[in-house]
């Protein structure tokens, strides 16, 4: 998943809110970029996820965690990119 936030809004505010989220182990950055493409103010962070089940997850049930996952951020300002 890729966000754009504000600039003085760090990583780790956006990672403890999808670690909160059922079904969600781990989040990691693999990218953050903050350049002119953007506006200003803004950067973007681009997140993945380890989401663990039972091993029996249907794809809604995945697709329910990452939609989660993307209302939360938005709380916290930031736009799916």
């Amino acid at each position: 998943l890729c966000f754009v936030i504000d600039t003085d809004r760090g990583f780790g505010e956006v990672s403890d809110v999808v670690k909160k989220i059922s079904g969600v182990q781990q989040v990691d950055v693999f990218d953050l970029y903050q350049w002119e493409y953007l506006p200003e103010g803004k950067k973007s962070i681009a997140l993945t996820l380890t989401i663990v089940g039972d091993g029996s997850w249907t794809t809604d049930q995945i697709n329910t965690v990452m939609n989660t996952a993307i209302a939360e951020v938005e709380k916290i300002w930031g736009k799916l990119r």
